[in-house]
């Protein structure tokens, strides 16, 4: 081959798997029990860093205004409050090895997005993440942009009220909610 010129001819084109979302939880939501202050953990096939993806993220709804998603790395922490296992990057995949974070550690190809402010009363609640959000390299973009739908937002209401009156005990008056009182714990 020394000394020989080459050939420039095309011999054919491969393409690489696509910059994508692989899991997100939770995976799905009650209509009746909206949280309006979600919290969500979305992982990709390579890292991402958390102020690109703030900027590529919004909550939207009818008759509302926009709200900016709040972003950060997932933690170990974060998939043991959610009830998940990391799943493989390209890299993972390709050198077959198993993910595992510890509770402190980060995991650079997750993070934890909730809304800046909580919703407030509307219809047709969703998180939007566009097409243009790149992994940390800056050289891929998503595949495709993803729309979850996340429901209603409904105002606080009585859904019921009974009176009780046993014969050994105290009476009392038993009420029932559409949301819960207590916020919800970690």
């Amino acid at each position: 081959v020394a000394g020989k010129p080459l050939s420039t001819e095309t011999l054919d084109s491969v393409e690489s798997a696509s910059f994508r979302i692989i899991d997100q939880r939770p995976r799905w939501f009650d209509d009746d029990a909206q949280n309006r202050s979600p919290r969500f953990l979305i992982e990709f096939n390579a890292g991402v860093t958390p102020a690109d993806a703030a900027r590529h993220i919004t909550f939207t709804a009818e008759n509302a205004q926009p709200i900016k998603a709040r972003v950060r790395h997932a933690t170990g922490k974060d998939y043991t409050r959610m009830g998940g296992e990391p799943q493989p990057t390209w890299a993972e995949q390709i050198s077959k090895a198993k993910p595992a974070v510890a509770d402190d550690a980060t995991r650079l190809s997750a993070i934890i997005v909730e809304p800046e402010s909580p919703f407030p009363v509307a219809k047709g609640w969703k998180m939007e993440i566009a097409e243009t959000l790149t992994d940390a390299s800056g050289h891929h973009q998503l595949a495709t942009g993803d729309s979850v739908a996340l429901g209603e937002i409904k105002p606080f209401a009585v859904t019921g009220a009974s009176a009780h009156t046993p014969f050994d005990s105290d009476y009392y008056i038993d009420i029932d909610f559409n949301k819960r009182l207590l916020p919800p714990t970690d």
